[in-house]
């Protein structure tokens, strides 16, 4: 197949939403937004600070508790918040249809029907078993690869971010 072959032409992307798909993409979403890594981070070095002084004889004045708190916050925003929303979301869990095109991407459900320009994304993230697509710091569309026709089509859509977000897309 050609380099031509590849871009040419939309590339129809349409699937349903399990609760564990779900979930998995807003954690992948929330994983890699600052505030959420930095409620983490401050939370585990509490932790840490509290066990090392405890092993050295001393006490944290309380930050293991602390530092739990703040772990358990951060567990809450990046798995409890993305459950409670799809159990109140129905659209989340009804049929959802992208089509990517050189002009942008096209959202379509039960009560929508928008096409959103590349220029609005600002780096993409490409997963095992899906894509996200960031807009801003916190947003993100998952596009999930089991809703592709083939592996064809998850190639052009991969030559399609590259060319739409250059230097802005990576794989993990």
């Amino acid at each position: 197949m050609d380099d031509q072959s590849l871009t040419a032409g939309p590339v129809v992307v349409a699937y349903e939403f399990t609760r564990r798909e779900y979930v998995a993409t807003a954690f992948a979403v929330s994983r890699l937004s600052a505030p959420l890594r930095i409620i983490t981070g401050v939370g585990a070095a509490m932790v840490a600070v509290d066990v090392v002084l405890s092993l050295l004889g001393g006490s944290g004045g309380g930050l293991f508790v602390s530092g739990l708190l703040i772990l358990a916050w951060a567990a809450f925003c990046g798995v409890g918040i993305p459950l409670w929303r799809w159990r109140s979301d129905r659209l989340i869990r009804g049929p959802q249809t992208y089509t990517a095109s050189e002009a942008g991407l096209r959202f379509t459900n039960e009560l929508a029907d928008s096409t959103v320009a590349w220029s609005l994304y600002s780096r993409a993230v490409e997963y095992p078993a899906f894509f996200i697509l960031f807009a801003g710091r916190r947003g993100g569309t998952p596009i999930l690869k089991r809703g592709f026709a083939g592996r064809d089509d998850q190639e052009r859509f991969r030559r399609l971010l590259s060319s739409q977000l250059p230097f802005r897309y990576a794989r993990r």
